[in-house]
């Protein structure tokens, strides 16, 4: 079992391609984690952040598709238990990027709904890059002090961030999930 050091230590030392690889991969399934991963790896040096931050943007992007893919691949299956599904609006999209818990079933919606290819990815394009940018710049440059910050003095940090989470997921209903 890896710990978050070993983790880190063992990419680290497939240099630049195979860090580069790895947090891809990482980002398939754990998206959130591969986006901190890169930002502790350049932090570390291993990769440059241009690289760290493009590796996870990647990541993101392709695992994003790759759900619609999967979707589209099984609306004729799916069709015949259910024939009319809601299509996600572009805002809805926008605000599932950055709400835990929608992005898959919106992302699925949007394949089965038959969503035009282009529309999808630029939406998920635009989102993602403002997404992984702010994220990946928020580890990256506060570093130490995001560690500092998030100690047990001060865990009520952890508890507003969670509880605005869990506010927003509660709060906010999408028309996709109320049909």
């Amino acid at each position: 079992m890896f710990t978050a050091s070993s983790l880190i230590s063992y990419i680290g030392s497939h240099g630049v391609i195979g860090a580069f690889c790895g947090v891809v991969l990482l980002s398939y399934l754990l998206e959130d984690v591969a986006l901190i991963l890169a930002a502790v790896l350049a932090i570390g040096g291993v990769l440059s952040p241009i690289v760290g931050w493009a590796a996870a943007f990647v990541g993101i992007f392709t695992g994003d598709l790759g759900v619609y893919f999967i979707a589209r691949l099984l609306r004729k299956p799916v069709a015949a238990w259910k024939t009319d599904f809601p299509m996600p609006s572009t805002k809805e999209l926008i605000l599932c990027r950055f709400t835990p818990g929608l992005r898959t079933p919106a992302y699925s919606l949007c394949g089965l709904s038959q969503m035009p290819l282009f529309r999808f990815s630029q939406i998920i394009f635009w989102s993602g890059l403002v997404w992984t940018g702010t994220i990946f710049s928020l580890v990256y440059w506060s570093g130490e002090q995001t560690a500092r910050l998030l100690t047990q003095t001060h865990w009520w940090v952890i508890l507003i961030l969670v509880g605005l989470m869990m506010w927003m997921r509660f709060r906010w209903k999408p028309s996709f999930l109320c049909k």
